[in-house]
């Protein structure tokens, strides 16, 4: 991550802290529920069927609410990095995203999720063998693609509103043209992920809200040496600036 999407990051998010932290945490509550739920509600309380069927309709919830709260993150962080001071109740009551085609992406995401799920724990390693360690391999480097296809295409898709086709042209092209570019943005942003991680808190009100804006800058950094913008369907394609505040202008307790 350079230092101009690092310091792009920084001041947006910091001028935002408190509608990123709310976002991230209502994204991070069925989930949140989902973990309580299986760790602290004994099977052996209810009746019988009914820890599976609670715990079906809490990953159903989950899942059926994941694209609409991630549609809304995805469309709020784009018009950050546009340089926008969007409101983010109206994009929770309408994310302006298709809804199907993230969910869709959810489900991808969890396939792969429960694929490689039975190769990391079925067996020790002195039990895999060479097959074994090629499948695991290949299934995460899959998902591996996944997750870097996600951070462009995901925010294209929330910023600009064109065709998905469209978007997935440009994507690509954004990926192959300079990928050493978009494989540092994206390392990144695990990089963030880890800091937000590890730091408790952040995995609640943090995670939801933060790389969403980490990923529309870094897009937004690349679509430049295109003459391009995050800008939506029907509007001109100008290299508008991003309209930051100096650190001297940020509130600073120290002084």
């Amino acid at each position: 991550m350079g230092p101009s999407l690092a310091r792009s990051l920084f001041t947006v998010g910091y001028e935002r802290l408190g509608p990123l932290a709310l976002l991230s945490l209502l994204r991070a509550l069925p989930w949140l529920l989902l973990a309580l739920v299986l760790t602290f509600v004994p099977a052996a309380r209810l009746a019988p069927g009914g820890w599976l069927l609670l715990s079906g309709a809490l990953v159903l919830c989950v899942v059926l609410m994941a694209p609409w709260l991630g549609g809304a993150a995805h469309c709020y962080a784009a018009a950050l990095a546009r340089g926008e001071s969007p409101s983010l109740g109206p994009l929770l009551r309408s994310p302006g995203l298709n809804y199907l085609p993230l969910l869709g992406w959810t489900l991808v995401q969890a396939l792969l999720a429960l694929l490689l799920l039975p190769a990391l724990v079925a067996s020790g390693p002195g039990e895999r063998g060479w097959l074994g360690w090629l499948g695991l391999a290949g299934g995460l480097w899959l998902w591996a693609l996944s997750r870097l296809w996600g951070f462009v295409f995901l925010p294209l898709l929330a910023a600009r509103g064109r065709e998905p086709r469209e978007t997935a042209r440009l994507a690509l092209l954004l990926l192959l043209e300079r990928p050493g570019a978009l494989l540092a943005a994206f390392a990144g942003r695990q990089l963030l992920l880890l800091l937000l991680a590890l730091s408790g808190l952040g995995l609640i009100v943090g995670l939801g809200g933060w790389l969403p804006l980490q990923a529309a800058l870094a897009v937004r950094e690349r679509l430049r040496h295109h003459g391009l913008d995050l800008v939506p369907a029907g509007t001109p394609e100008t290299n508008r600036p991003l309209d930051l505040p100096s650190f001297a202008q940020l509130w600073r307790p120290w002084r």
